[in-house]
């Protein structure tokens, strides 16, 4: 059976009792005492950044943290955290990554079973409201984004990462028929590249509008 050292955590030869080194010895001694941050006890950490007595301890810790950056409205429950690369909000919890509404539903209905997602009813990607969450599988997720109109196939303002509505767009092809606008000004104005801009005056984007 392999063992680790206490300290650092490195291997150590079964017939050595905690500790790889005197050195690492000598660092057991000085560690004190701390106190759990969550049930407050007393416990010999194991190393120096160590804060709770047990797994157990620290789950109801994740738990906390987690609650801490929800915000719940009438309707839905924001999770307020830290927006990823992948434009999605993750959390360190029970050991690995996972997403705010896959831990929302940990915590109120148990084990999500495998092959299956936790989808929404609101369609709000940062509600954790348990009420909004529904279990699917991958062709379950897919008919209901088609349904709702945000599949690859979904034009103008229904599609999930446009920036502007019809309305916008409207706006755009009247002020610069106006010649009031610039197409660099409208792309300021409106938060798009100036080469958007001219696509939508040509009607390249947003034929339909």
């Amino acid at each position: 059976m392999k063992k680790k050292c206490l300290i650092c955590q490195k291997e150590i030869n079964p017939w050595a009792k905690f500790f790889c080194s005197k050195k690492c010895g000598g660092i057991s001694r000085i560690i004190r005492n701390k106190e759990c941050v969550t049930c407050k006890k007393e416990f010999k950490p194991m190393r120096k950044t160590q804060r709770f007595c047990s797994p157990l301890c620290s789950w109801g810790n994740q738990e906390e943290r987690f609650w801490s950056k929800v915000k719940k409205t009438k309707t839905c429950w924001l999770w307020r955290g830290i927006e990823n690369s992948k434009e999605y909000w993750t959390m360190q919890f029970d050991q690995k990554s996972q997403k705010p509404h896959r831990i929302s539903w940990l915590l109120h209905y148990g084990k999500i079973p495998g092959g299956l997602l936790v989808c929404h009813h609101c369609d709000v990607r940062t509600c954790v409201n348990p009420k909004h969450l529904f279990l699917g599988t991958y062709q379950d997720n897919a008919n209901d984004m088609h349904k709702k109109g945000r599949g690859n196939n979904a034009v103008g303002e229904k599609h999930g990462r446009s920036k502007l509505t019809e309305k916008n767009v409207k706006e755009i092809r009247s002020l610069y028929e106006s010649g009031k606008y610039l197409q660099r000004e409208l792309a300021e104005k409106y938060g798009v590249r100036d080469n958007y801009v001219s696509r939508i005056l040509l009607r390249e984007v947003w034929k339909h509008v």
